[in-house]
């Protein structure tokens, strides 16, 4: 989805301020996508089967219009044999509604059409039925990045047919006679002429659509078959040895030597504002990894107060909250300015063994981890107070559970992936000792685990504890750091400005929650460094105050003074083409919500 709007041609900084409050003489063009990343409905087409059974579907239900998180229902249906396509249909109609009220369903004989607000995936289907089945994702918005994945249990049993198929492009393979389940996978392999065949079964090579579906029929009665069509992950990944950075897309890895980085690489953060850089946290430095293939350049944010950032998140204002295992202390760093502010001052419960901490995404809480124990320090104290402790080793790593505000966390020695409920009931997502000597973890889109081992194994850990391999990193030293690439459900309200040739492209971030309307803010005052103005660190000119006048009224996707919730500005991005600015000219941008209260941004400079 995309609007224009016109604006005049500008060639100073006050024509800039003229044409702006001149909204009917307009000459730019603002580009607006849909943030929705591939969210609609579900159509599930159902035929006549073979033999009884169970079929279940893993219905994910989007929590925003990110696509960031969510809930999975995975629906059981019992299917008696001699039935029809339609029976069946309602059999399954009504389990929906059993165990998903929140999803529509509605039923066109043996078709089931779903949806929920604002979205809804079929991300996988098992069937032991033997019958015929039909699943169709309809998605709006961006395209999605996927993989389809094909799972048989059990052994073939007086021959069958085994068909798959994937938008559009089915094979059969007539009899399983004589074939066992790896000499399937590999001949389904074969019959596509792409894809890869491991432990986990058949995977077709990652897809970027908007609409995708999948089909599949197995006759063998004494095969079940698993077809799970998940989001593919990306990640980023530091090691021990100096400056070594992996990026792991869908189907290739790919090694970095950042340019302009020295020492080790010991955390990494992706910036969702900024889709192609990773914040790099090391000994003694904090900096921004921008990858433009084949290369990674670096920049340092601060390389004066921090010690050795162990793990790093961001906070709700937008700052980098990182754990500083050399001082023993939590920091945030403003990833604009680099100015540091402190968390936590003073002995702490944890002593001198801080080794790891993130901040809770949506009460802004830190929680750090050390040797046995986790504190908790609410957000505007800086004490610590205890959590959870008694865990037996190093705590290496935390996130949270999106759906439940669980603590997740890897416990080094033990080789422990934990949840801690926020009672401080301790439990284990998968058995000890399913990843050897967990160094790092995140959680991806959908509330899935991925932790990596200290050795380069990489696991994607469901929260109900299914685990296969991801990947396996062969990066000089030991694994380190781990960040998956996802929309985040709360990055922090953040703004980004972004410009070339005179272009610019403004996004923002994290807008807090009971937000009702905005602001977006410029000047072209920056005699004094970034984050040190009088107004919330910005230093306003008259650009600043005729802007103020010129909107007083928030208008929805207006870029100055907008309105929330809204598909357009600041949901997506405000954009002007190259030519549009005086290029070489620097700029500050500050943003506000308003709503229970007043939040801002950082400040932001950009030079066009």
């Amino acid at each position: 989805m995309s609007h224009s709007i016109l604006l005049p041609s500008i060639s100073s900084p006050s024509m800039i301020s003229s044409s702006i409050i001149s909204r009917s003489i307009v000459v730019l063009t603002l580009v607006l996508t849909l943030s929705a990343a591939g969210l609609g409905q579900v159509t599930v087409e159902c035929f006549a089967p073979l033999f009884a059974g169970t079929i279940d579907l893993k219905l994910f239900t989007y929590g925003d219009a990110s696509g960031s998180h969510g809930t999975t229902a995975n629906v059981s249906t019992v299917i008696p044999a001699g039935i029809t396509g339609s029976q069946k249909a309602a059999l399954i109609e009504a389990q929906i509604h059993a165990v998903a009220p929140w999803i529509t369903v509605v039923r066109y004989g043996s078709t089931l059409v779903m949806d929920t607000s604002p979205g809804l995936d079929c991300t996988g289907a098992v069937d032991a039925t033997g019958e015929i089945c039909l699943v169709e994702n309809d998605g709006i918005g961006v395209p999605v990045t996927y993989r389809t994945r094909v799972r048989l249990s059990g052994s073939p049993s007086g021959g069958g047919k085994v068909v798959f198929g994937e938008n559009g492009n089915v094979r059969e393979i007539p009899s399983t006679t004589g074939m066992t389940v790896p000499q399937i996978y590999l001949a389904l392999q074969g019959l596509f002429g792409e894809g890869f065949v491991d432990a986990d079964g058949f995977s077709l090579p990652a897809r970027t659509t908007t609409r995708r579906w999948f089909s599949f029929e197995v006759t063998d009665p004494g095969l079940v078959i698993d077809v799970s069509q998940d989001m593919a992950t990306t990640f980023g990944a530091t090691f021990s040895a100096s400056g070594s950075v992996a990026i792991v897309d869908p189907d290739t890895t790919t090694y970095y030597s950042p340019t302009g980085f020295s020492g080790t690489a010991r955390s990494i953060r992706w910036d969702p504002l900024t889709p192609t850089d990773y914040i790099i946290g090391g000994d003694g430095s904090i900096g921004r990894a921008s990858l433009i293939p084949p290369v990674m350049s670096y920049g340092p944010i601060t390389t004066t107060t921090v010690g050795t950032a162990s793990q790093m998140s961001w906070s709700l204002t937008g700052k980098i909250s990182t754990a500083d295992s050399a001082s023993n202390q939590v920091i945030d760093v403003d990833p604009s300015s680099g100015a540091t502010t402190p968390v936590t001052s003073g002995p702490q419960p944890w002593g001198m063994s801080l080794h790891c901490g993130a901040r809770q995404p949506v009460t802004d809480d830190f929680y750090a981890g050390s040797f046995g124990r986790i504190d908790r320090v609410a957000s505007g104290s800086m004490t610590a107070m205890p959590f959870v402790s008694g865990l037996g080793g190093l705590v290496s790593g935390i996130t949270f559970d999106p759906a439940s505000g669980d603590v997740l966390a890897i416990v080094r020695n033990t080789h422990r992936v934990i949840r801690i409920s926020l009672a401080g009931a301790v439990s284990d997502v998968v058995p000890a000792g399913t990843v050897l000597v967990p160094a790092a973890l995140d959680i991806d889109g959908r509330g899935r685990l991925v932790v990596g081992s200290s050795f380069g194994q990489v696991y994607e850990i469901t929260l109900q504890g299914d685990c296969h391999l991801l990947a396996t990193l062969t990066g000089p030293g030991n694994l380190k750091g781990l960040s998956v690439k996802k929309p985040l459900a709360n990055p922090g309200f953040r703004l980004r400005a972004q410009s070339a040739g005179g272009g610019l492209v403004l996004s923002m971030a994290g807008i807090p929650q009971g937000t009702t309307e905005g602001w977006t803010f410029l000047s072209f005052d920056t005699s004094l460094p970034i984050g040190a103005g009088p107004q919330l660190g910005f230093n306003a000119d008259l650009t600043t105050f005729n802007l103020l006048l010129a909107v007083p009224t928030a208008i929805p996707g207006n870029p100055v003074h907008w309105t929330w919730p809204s598909n357009d500005y600041p949901a997506a991005p405000f954009a002007l083409p190259p030519g549009s600015l005086p290029a070489g000219t620097p700029m500050d941008f500050i943003g506000l919500a308003i709503g229970a209260q007043v939040v801002p941004t950082q400040v932001e400079r950009v030079t066009l």
